[in-house]
């Protein structure tokens, strides 16, 4: 079980080829993934970003991919500790989204898996990169 932010579920989906490939890895590596719900809303915005500005990909073939990568993720997790996700932004500085996931990470005792490489550098031992 990991956490994974929407930069690694949007590159299963609407990602180039080798960060797909490298989400799909991951996958292989531990498929189980939980992440805050506000992936929904993160990944919808990609999923509108790439109707608008991609060349080639249609609303249907969109909301395809958006459906089958939202299945990718095993929990959302709804209940949060704002302050505790306040003083993990604020330690790290890092923006209250990143620290959300941050926090989730450690309340399971896991790991955050990333494309981010400066979240994953101001949050070493709980981030990790995701290399493509």
């Amino acid at each position: 079980m990991i956490v994974v932010d929407c930069t690694v579920l949007a590159d299963w989906a609407f990602g180039e080829e080798t960060r797909k490939r490298a989400s799909i890895k991951l996958m292989d590596t531990d498929p189980v993934w939980i992440a805050p719900s506000l992936i929904q809303y993160e990944l919808g915005n990609v999923a509108w970003k790439t109707c608008r500005f991609e060349a080639g990909w249609k609303p249907e073939l969109v909301r395809s991919v958006l459906e089958k990568a939202s299945r990718l993720i095993h929990q959302y997790v709804s209940e949060l500790n704002q302050s505790e996700i306040l003083a993990v932004a604020l330690d790290l500085d890092a923006s209250f989204y990143d620290a959300t996931y941050l926090w989730l990470a450690q309340k399971l005792d896991t790991s955050l898996y990333t494309r981010d490489r400066k979240l994953a550098a101001k949050a070493t031992g709980i981030a990790k990169w995701v290399e493509a």
